[in-house]
């Protein structure tokens, strides 16, 4: 490499040095500068949505604690546990198991639930009897269902 380097003339040098310049340049444009501006820009965005995506969170939790607290149906004196089994038969979701729990609420488990029944289920417990949940696990059991593991409690 040496002996052909000193084998060129000083015009050739100059060129063969300007090229070896340019190729570094596009290298360097290419290969360094435009992905970092990419994913720069691309980091931006996705920071602009989650932004957004919070805003609407945040907005939504102060419509839901602007409705104020869950409120009980009047005159529904049945047990926890019969409220509970009869609003899953409604919701058309299969308990696994319904039993009494140590601490005065109900622990339900179901398997294969798909999320668009699960969670209005949870939602009209909340709004229509006043029953909260103590203790919630939800697993993802396959594609578009969901295991359930919770304890639920009427408050008394």
């Amino acid at each position: 490499m040496i002996i052909w380097w000193n084998g060129l003339s000083q015009r050739e040098r100059i060129l063969v040095g300007l090229g070896a310049i340019l190729i570094v340049a596009t290298i360097c444009w290419y290969g360094v500068w435009r992905p970092a501006v990419y994913f720069h820009q691309a980091a931006a965005s996705r920071h602009a949505m989650i932004l957004k995506e919070k805003q609407t969170v945040l907005a939504l939790v102060a419509q839901i604690r602007a409705l104020g607290p869950a409120r009980k149906m009047q005159g529904s004196s049945k047990p926890l546990a019969e409220i509970v089994r009869d609003s899953l038969g409604t919701a058309g979701i299969t308990p696994g198991r319904i039993e009494p729990d140590p601490q005065g609420g109900v622990r339900v488990a179901a398997n294969a639930i798909p999320s668009t029944q699960l969670f209005p289920w949870i939602a009209q417990l909340q709004t229509e009897y006043g029953i909260s949940l103590r203790h919630l696990i939800v697993v993802k059991a396959g594609e578009g269902t969901l295991n359930l593991d919770a304890t639920l409690s009427d408050g008394r």
